[in-house]
């Protein structure tokens, strides 16, 4: 079987196994296996470790010899078992399964995915066609990119397939395929590391999670990174309801130690004495908002408080180093050296001091579990779940799991999958979100992009402390930077193609140096504008200046005209009420004088008439008016005041708009005076020698 054929194979046979597994409990599912390599070679006798070995080779996965074991007893009823022999003691047609027919069809679909992927690649790489062992090369990169779920693949094909995944996202028949072979995986990595049967977990389980774990827990690192967690908890929580407290989350010393020190440089950026690395989405959201290092402070509160909230506790790692300890200590002796030389050969950095720090955490579980060779799941009491990199290419490393069993460190996808595997999940709509190829594929290619800046990153802030280039140009190439960073939920379908072309070395460095360039033309542009504007904005003060000079001045002639208008006013306003005035005095002598006359002429006819009577009439009238008047009277008559109000009477009939006249005339002189100091003022302002003539 040629490596494409076995590749085929493999994902058919996941892909069948899933398909078998949503009616059909694990054991049922891999007696159909059992049955068919029975039947495909003949066997008559075997061991349940030839079985293992037949399903090996004719379906390219494994099955632990005890689970084969356990499924072996389902054909009790054809099958005789004597001192780990097992014979069968029927016809083998009777052994019936469409397992052949199905592998056969399933084959046949994923024929079709794989010669989409190659017509993808041979786009992508602008080439008419790809030869055979390109062809080949390609579908061996996809096969791994499926099978080894929880570790990044690192071929240079993985940032294609990843393109390629995330441009048929809306593909809901093709994306169905993609992931029932993904099921199939994790089904089959739960049975190495799992045994079906045991449905209770046999001690409690610690998890510590590293610094990038606990930033997705509180959202730091995105959306999809938390959602992603959540998860995670999820199924940790309902764990823990089924087996009360099973399982603890945990983080040690050295992880809070690191977040400070993340805290404390978010600090120096909002005090501007540092920058923000580009694809540190975590310390973009930390700085986004923060005015002044209280502000960064006090999300480091929140942060821890969000930590409290979902349980995650800190653990005291001073125990640890006790001399009771040293036995199992790992950073010291051959290991080490064996590790070097692995990632030597991986085109790792195998710096001695790099690995012992990466391996720091790795250790300390190693020193929680003695040292012991653990395999299945329920039984580790302790892992590390670690979003770095390096650290989990160590705890994957060929010499250091064949010593612990089950990884001292994993991603948060792996432990999300054995937890899924363990509580009997099944795949509903709601199954974790790290069971998705998109998510993962899109995560992928933001990781890709992050790594491939930081090498000019690092040149560029090496070239600014060492004077090479300028303030204005380290800001203008770090901004490109930033602005050439995706964050995983920014791949979709319609732009993955093309962000993807510019995915090398060689277009990276160019799309830099041509944004900078950009940048830096911009900003002398900008400059030659705010220049403009300076000179613009001092020519339109020497305007307003004028244009305020020639205001006053108008300003001046219309009050000049105003008080001609005003003095013209008041002067009619005056005659007016002279005149009315002057009316009025008339009328009152005139009257006073008709009233005269009609005395005189009435007093001389009646003491001519009756100048006999009138001394006695006038000597009783008189006194006895005067008793009844002030008797009866309680306001005996005023003759001035009643001289008073006649006069007022008749000037009210003669001169009506006496009131009204004066008060206009009150404010058209105030207005007057008004108009005498504004003027005189204006006047100071625009003839100075003539007010110090004055």
């Amino acid at each position: 079987m040629s490596k494409d054929e076995e590749a085929y194979r493999c994902l058919a046979s996941l892909t069948v196994f899933k398909d078998l597994y949503d009616h059909n409990d694990v054991y049922d599912v891999i007696t159909e296996f059992i049955k068919d390599v029975i039947r495909e070679h003949s066997l008559w006798t075997f061991t349940a470790t030839e079985i293992t070995n037949y399903i090996k080779a004719d379906y390219c996965f494994c099955i632990p010899v005890a689970i084969i074991e356990t499924s072996l007893r389902r054909l009790k009823e054809k099958i005789v078992t004597e001192k780990g022999k097992y014979t069968l003691h029927t016809n083998i047609d009777e052994l019936t399964t469409k397992l052949p027919e199905s592998q056969r069809i399933i084959e046949t679909e994923q024929e079709d995915i794989f010669d989409q992927l190659c017509s993808f690649v041979k786009k992508q790489e602008q080439k008419d066609s790809l030869s055979e062992p390109e062809t080949s090369q390609v579908t061996q990169s996809f096969c791994q990119y499926l099978l080894q779920m929880d570790t990044p693949p690192n071929d240079e094909y993985s940032i294609q397939i990843s393109a390629f995944l995330i441009a048929h996202k809306d593909d809901s028949e093709f994306i169905s395929k993609i992931e029932k072979i993904r099921e199939g995986v994790i089904l089959h990595t739960g049975l190495l590391y799992n045994d079906p049967s045991q449905k209770t977990w046999k001690q409690p389980l610690t998890i510590f999670l590293d610094t990038e774990i606990l930033f997705h827990a509180t959202g730091l690192n995105g959306a999809l990174y938390q959602e992603m967690f959540q998860d995670f908890f999820n199924l940790v929580c309902k764990a823990n309801r089924k087996n009360e407290n099973t399982i603890q989350l945990k983080y040690f010393d050295n992880v809070k130690y690191e977040i400070d020190k993340f805290f404390t440089s978010a600090k120096f950026i909002v005090s501007g004495k540092g920058y923000i690395e580009p694809g540190a989405t975590a310390m973009e959201n930390i700085v986004n908002g923060c005015e002044t290092t209280s502000d960064v402070e006090e999300k480091r509160s929140d942060f821890y408080g969000k930590l409290n909230e979902l349980g995650i506790k800190e653990e005291d790692t001073s125990k640890y180093y006790d001399e009771t300890n040293q036995k199992y200590n790992l950073t010291s002796g051959p290991l080490i050296k064996a590790l070097q030389e692995e990632r030597s050969k991986n085109g790792e950095e195998s710096n001695e001091e790099k690995i012992k720090n990466d391996f720091k955490m790795i250790n300390l579980i190693n020193i929680l579990r003695q040292d012991k060779k653990l395999s299945k799941f329920k039984e580790i009491s302790y892992v590390l779940v670690t979003g770095d990199g390096d650290t989990l290419f160590l705890a994957q490393s060929t010499k250091l799991k064949d010593s612990c069993g089950f990884p001292l460190a994993c991603s948060i996808t792996f432990i999300t999958n054995r937890l899924w595997f363990v509580l009997h999940e099944g795949f509903g709509n709601d199954y974790p979100k790290s069971f998705s190829v998109i998510p993962r594929a899109q995560i992928l290619l933001s990781s890709y992009f992050s790594q491939e800046i930081m090498p000019h990153y690092r040149k560029t802030l090496d070239e600014y402390h060492s004077g090479k280039i300028s303030i204005d140009v380290f800001i203008d190439r770090l901004t490109s930077m930033r602005d050439y960073i995706r964050k995983p939920e920014d791949f979709s379908p319609e732009t993955v193609s093309s962000v993807v072309n510019d995915a090398n070395e060689e277009k990276i460095k160019r799309v830099m140096e041509e944004r900078a360039l950009e940048k830096q033309q911009l900003r002398t542009a900008r400059m030659e504008v705010d220049s403009k504007a300076t000179e613009l904005k001092q020519k339109d003060k020497e305007l307003q200046d004028t244009k305020g000079e020639r205001d006053k001045l108008i300003l001046l002639h219309d009050d000049q005209k105003e008080y001609r208008e005003v003095s013209s006013s008041v002067e009619s306003k005056e005659k007016k009420y002279r005149f009315g005035t002057k009316k009025v005095t008339i009328t009152l002598i005139g009257i006073r004088i008709i009233i005269c006359i009609l005395i005189s002429a009435g007093t001389f006819f009646v003491i001519r008439k009756y100048s006999d009577r009138i001394v006695l009439l006038s000597s009783i009238i008189i006194p006895v008016e005067n008793i009844i008047l002030f008797v009866v009277c309680k306001d005996r008559p005023n003759p001035w005041k009643m001289k008073k109000e006649f006069e007022t009477k008749i000037e009210n009939i003669i001169f009506p708009d006496k009131q009204n006249l004066e008060e206009q005339l009150k404010k058209d002189k105030e207005r007057q005076d008004s108009l005498i100091a504004e003027i005189k003022s204006l006047k100071k302002a625009f003839f100075p020698s003539e007010d110090n003539a004055n």
